[in-house]
């Protein structure tokens, strides 16, 4: 059972408040191990008016947590990660960037996996500069969550980070990032617009699966490959360019795209998947990559209003054989 859950349930039988950043709260700390203040300071990431601010917090030692803000912290040899949430009442997050604890500063350096999955209250969290990871499933089911700045010098979002985060409406992407995990904004469903820095050279399978509002997508031109089903029954996408850099589309990786109406292969892929355009209904032309190794006859099962696919010259005859019972032209290009 995730430790959040526990904490929730220890601290809340104890009638416990505490702070969150730029906000004192007082309480029974009785059943927690509470460190002189005089040894401990907190420096949150910003307060309401963006102004770090010190702060007393205090040690869970049973859980080895250091808890503040509704957050819990784990303090390893060298830095701190956040670890768990002990209230779910706040719906505005602060995550601390450093904390002094008996006189040894500890940066806080990551989210760790699903630290605040299910945090259904919270609106708004702030990361600061010092937070290089982003875990797995560390927003999970966040259903109120509304937009987020990803800070620059996160390098890693793991799988499923923001999965069902379902208000979610636009998120900011750093340069520093390089790798995003498979499935990380399955569900996204208000999310409308994504931009990905140049940076990034690994999207995961799945990444937007079902992001229903997601009209606009700008790919990296570090990326090399469009893992499997990425932009799965992204129903409302219009516009997005497929870059030079990249070398093979996966399989399903454009299924049920119901608003994309055409779509150019650069000549850098060589390889597609299958049912890489299945159901996309409103697909009008496409032009293929003239060096593909290998085409699978389902690219455009159920793309009613395909009219035109655009292919090299060397290309023509074997595509037209391939692509015989469908009812488009293959045209040399």
């Amino acid at each position: 059972m995730k430790k959040q859950i526990v904490l929730l349930l220890i601290i809340m039988s104890a009638m416990l408040v505490f702070t969150s950043c730029g906000k004192k709260n007082t309480g029974d700390s009785s059943s927690l191990t509470q460190v002189d203040s005089s040894n401990i300071t907190v420096t949150p990431a910003y307060d309401d008016n963006g102004i770090p601010i010190p702060e007393e917090g205090y040690f869970d030692a049973e859980y080895g947590l250091y808890l503040m803000g509704g957050l819990g912290y784990t303090l390893s040899s060298d830095s701190a990660t956040v670890s768990a949430y002990y209230d779910y009442q706040y719906t505005q997050y602060y995550v601390c960037d450093s904390i002094v604890y008996n006189d040894k500063t500890y940066p806080v350096v990551g989210i760790d996996a699903e630290a605040l999955s299910y945090l259904e209250k919270m609106t708004e969290i702030r990361i600061p500069n010092s937070v290089t990871s982003i875990g797995e499933s560390a927003f999970y089911g966040c259903t109120n969550l509304t937009n987020i700045n990803i800070p620059e010098g996160v390098v890693t979002i793991g799988d499923n980070a923001f999965t069902n985060c379902d208000m979610l409406q636009s998120i900011t992407f750093p340069d520093t990032l390089t790798t995003i995990g498979k499935e990380a904004f399955v569900g996204c469903s208000m999310l409308t617009e994504v931009v990905l820095p140049d940076s990034l050279e690994t999207l995961g399978s799945g990444s937007f699966f079902d992001c229903v509002l997601l009209k606009s997508v700008t790919l990296s031109k570090g990326m090399a490959i469009l893992q499997d089903e990425m932009f799965d029954n992204c129903s409302s996408l219009e516009e997005i360019v497929i870059p030079e850099n990249i070398k093979v589309i996966g399989f399903e990786v454009f299924w049920s795209c119901s608003s994309l109406k055409s779509m150019t292969i650069p000549d850098s892929v060589v390889e597609v998947g299958s049912r890489m355009f299945y159901d996309c209904s409103a697909l009008e032309e496409v032009t293929l990559s003239a060096n593909l190794i290998s085409v699978d006859n389902t690219m455009f099962d159920y793309c009613t209003s395909l009219k035109k696919v655009y292919v090299s010259a060397e290309q023509l005859d074997s595509l037209t054989e391939l692509f015989s019972l469908g009812n488009f032209e293959v045209i040399s290009r």
